[in-house]
């Protein structure tokens, strides 16, 4: 019984910390792709 609770903790800690990870990055991604789009916007409302 305590145990299976170590075990189910450590891999759920695991999981847990590997998706906020990729979360984080995914909309840090997401930022990133957003403040390229609007500079790409800006400089073509700038030349037009």
């Amino acid at each position: 019984m305590n145990r299976d609770i170590l075990i189910n903790k450590r891999f759920g800690g695991d999981v847990g910390v590997y998706r906020l990870l990729t979360k984080s990055i995914i909309t840090w991604k997401t930022m990133e792709g957003m403040r390229n789009y609007q500079k790409v916007e800006d400089t073509s409302q700038i030349t037009t």
